[in-house]
Formats: C-alpha cells, structure tokens, sequence
C-alpha cells in the first residue's frame, strides 16, 4: 500500500471509530436519560467523573498495545436515594442496593458483531471467609471489567463471588446495532432492565 492510501486509510479509521465512540456516548446518555424519568429517579455511578469505565492501558507490550483503544466499557445506574454527593460520590453497598447495569462490546474476539449487554444486579454481600468487600459501588464498575472472564460466565442468572465482592445478577444480551431509536432504547432495554430491577 503506497503512502498516499495509507494516509487515507488511517483517517478514515480514525474517523469511524470516533463516530462510533459518539454513537455509544449518546445511547448511554440516552439510557440515562430515560432512567431519570422513572419513579426511583435513577443517577449514573461516576467512579472517576462523568465518564464510562473501561479497561485500557498505554503500555508498549503487544498484550498491552491490544488495549490501547477502548472496546468495552461499563456504566451503572443506582436509584438517587442512595447516592451520597459530595467531591466524589459514594454509593454505599446498603442491604437493600440493586443497580442497572450497562456494558457495551464494541469488540471481542468470541462475538461475531457488537453487543450489549444489560440488566440488574443485587444482593451486595462480603466475601463469605474474609469478610471483605469493596467500600463503595463506584469501584465495581471497574472491578467487573478487570474481572471479566470470572465475572461473564453465565448472563441468565448468576451469583459472584471473590475477595472484593459478593453479589447477584440477572443480565440479557442484544445486538447493538438492532438499537436504531430512542423508542427501542426504551422497548429494548430500558423497560427489560426495570422489569428485572423491580422484579428481585
């Protein structure tokens, strides 16, 4: 390939992969936005800021240059009656927290186009033998990420449990790009993940 298609090729890369980080940035405002119309009125988790959390790195190692653009990313929402403000808001792990969560995979080598994945988790506890747990909601966004082979295994219905964390969760699986509207954003996992949220 001679420079000149090079240079075009890694432009238009640059530009579909920027319009697909927008597109992924407005269907999780718009989940949020949605979600901050319901009864339990509810807040995105800010682990670090506005942001989604995602795992990454700039290191020069091949395993590490894999990572260095984001291709799955997590966001949680909580119900504001638990989410204390301050300079960084703190989520408690109460006996009564459940959380919508949302994860998007732009890329992976076991799935053959993008998905998302969504639904509900609950039931918080201690690991049973250390008796430990992480200090706030805010860390298991990332911590699921970090843990993602362990954490994934089964969508349906699971129970988690390691030395940070104990929890529940009820999650489905759906095309992202069969998400074309805010009305199916609504039908398609909005309305689903309530209904599991409600429901346990």
């Amino acid at each position: 390939m001679n420079k000149q298609k090079m240079t075009e090729q890694t432009k238009l890369a640059f530009e579909f992969i920027q319009k697909l980080y927008h597109e992924t940035a407005f269907l999780i405002k718009e989940v949020e936005n949605q979600l901050m119309q319901e009864e339990e009125s509810f807040e995105i988790i800010k682990p670090s800021g506005y942001a989604i959390t995602s795992k990454n790195s700039t290191g020069l190692e091949s395993t590490n240059v894999n990572l260095w653009p984001i291709r799955k990313l997590g966001v949680m929402f909580a119900p504001s009656q638990f989410v204390e403000k301050g300079r960084s808001n703190i989520t408690a792990f109460v006996a009564n927290l459940k959380m919508i969560y949302l994860r998007v995979l732009l890329d992976d080598p076991k799935i053959n186009e993008p998905k998302l994945i969504y639904g509900c988790l609950y039931d918080f506890g201690k690991n049973g033998e250390l008796g430990k747990r992480l200090v706030k909601a805010e860390q298991l966004v990332s911590h699921i990420e970090y843990n993602e082979s362990k954490f994934f295994k089964n969508l349906e219905k699971f129970e988690y449990d390691d030395v940070y964390i104990k929890l529940k969760g009820i999650l489905r699986e759906i095309d992202l790009f069969d998400l074309n509207s805010s009305e199916e954003v609504h039908t398609k996992i909005v309305e689903p993940s309530l209904e599991m949220f409600r429901g346990v």
